[in-house]
């Protein structure tokens, strides 16, 4: 069964012309079951005919008894008709860890063995491995390796890169990570594999205030010999612990450089209003760019907007549409860019997502805890606090993959999740708390 619950119409119009409606049912009585993607539809805008044109979609998903995505497949808008690209399939082990991702390709009659990803975790839960291969056309051929090792309180103390040569496995680079009492990052240190040896390449070094909100970060080079200032990043903070600035800078070897300072600004309820960023013109900040975001009455980031400086007014640069449910399901989203004249649309993205309904031991229930995702947006980093321990909790993009997850340790009612190597997007975090399971939306900028 397929649904829709958003209108299209609802979105502005572009230019003269207006969405096209889809013909489909409206979805009702969400709150009270678990909701399941059920398909993904995204259209372009045609800015000569002025109307929008079918581009890509993932279908046919399905799900274990817990709930669990284990596959879809995308398809393509070839100007005529939907055609396969490809069939992702996923698998999970005993204790509800992805076990494997594997892609399949069409190759115009049948699903071809394309890549498979292996995945490892330990009693907590941690991912412990991660091992790549590819499909020669009679077997797998292994491709890459990650291997991660944590601390008691599930931080990930390092990253060891294996590549394949052909019969056993190369060294390619690794990371250390080091963490305070609070399990605040403290150093991100990267050494390369060169000549049998581990050779230093680059460090992060991170700075906190008492509240443990990050003041700084320090990019430092390997020169041979010493650790090389390169870029810096400061933050200053309000007092509800909102960063209200954020400034940064690069080394000459002797002093630090202004670069770009951006600045913030929140609304009553701590959500994130407008940033201005400016570039240092050597003698003063020039603006550059300024953002806009507004929400909807359940919070939900539903609005973003970017202007550029054209040295005389701010000119619309792209614009962001998000329409969510009763439930904070994100049922579609709307993405436009414009050419220099700020009105125009050169290019533009329609994307729609489709639920089915289930229900079960699996429901959502979202009203009867206090339950809260900051900053959101976010630029990587978000915290997610809960007035009921939380016990486990996934984070999945809008494919279905796990880019986050947390379980296994004591429960805890604040856990703050870093997804700044996910890329920018929507996430879906599935938050589990004394039997029940919670949903959020979080969105990274």
């Amino acid at each position: 069964m397929k649904v829709n619950s958003a209108d299209p119409t609802l979105f502005s119009n572009i230019g003269s012309n207006h969405f096209v409606k889809p013909d489909k049912a409206q979805l009702s009585g969400l709150s009270p079951a678990f909701t399941l993607i059920d398909s993904i539809k995204q259209w372009v805008w045609d800015t000569i005919a002025l109307d929008w044109n079918n581009f890509h979609k993932t279908t046919d998903y399905t799900y274990d008894s817990a709930n669990r995505i284990t596959g879809y497949v995308a398809q393509d808008w070839n100007g005529s008709a939907w055609t396969k690209r490809f069939f992702y399939q996923l698998t999970y082990d005993a204790n509800g860890d992805l076990s494997t991702e594997l892609y399949q390709d069409w190759d115009g009659n049948a699903w071809r063995n394309s890549t498979l990803f292996k995945y490892t975790f330990d009693v907590d839960n941690n991912l412990l491995s991660r091992t790549g291969q590819y499909w020669n056309g009679s077997f797998w051929v292994n491709s890459d390796r990650f291997i991660y090792t944590y601390d008691g309180a599930g931080n990930q103390l390092s990253g060891l890169i294996h590549v394949w040569n052909g019969s056993s496995w190369d060294n390619d680079s690794r990371y250390f990570q080091t963490f305070d009492a609070n399990n605040n990052q403290l150093t991100y240190h990267v050494q390369g594999w060169e000549n049998n040896l581990w050779v230093d390449i680059a460090q992060y070094l991170y700075v906190y205030d008492a509240q443990d909100n990050l003041l700084s970060i320090t990019y430092q080079n390997w020169d041979g010999n010493n650790w090389l200032d390169f870029f810096r990043s400061t933050y200053v903070y309000d007092a509800n612990n909102n960063r209200i600035s954020e400034l940064n800078d690069y080394s000459d070897g002797t002093s630090w450089i202004n670069n770009w300072l951006y600045t913030y600004t929140y609304d009553a309820n701590n959500l994130r209003i407008h940033q201005l960023a400016q570039n240092w013109t050597g003698s003063a900040w020039a603006d550059q760019v300024y953002y806009t975001y507004a929400y909807d009455a359940n919070l939900n980031n539903s609005y973003e907007l970017r202007q550029m400086w054209s040295g005389t007014e701010w000119v619309k640069s792209d614009e962001r549409t998000y329409i969510f449910d009763t439930g904070n399901l994100l049922l579609s989203a709307v993405i436009k860019f414009y050419n220099q004249d700020g009105i125009t649309v050169q290019f533009a993205d329609s994307t729609y997502y489709y639920f089915r309904v289930t229900t079960g031991t699996h429901s959502i229930a979202n009203d009867d805890i206090d339950m809260n995702v900051y900053p959101n947006p976010s630029k990587g980093k978000v915290t997610i606090s809960s007035s009921l321990p939380i016990i486990s909790m996934q984070i999945f993009n809008l494919q279905g993959q796990v880019v986050h997850g947390f379980g296994g340790h004591s429960a805890r009612e604040t856990i703050e999740a870093d997804l700044s190597q996910a890329g920018n997007g929507m996430y879906f975090a599935k938050i589990v708390c004394e039997g029940k399971t919670y949903s959020k939306v979080i969105v990274i900028q």
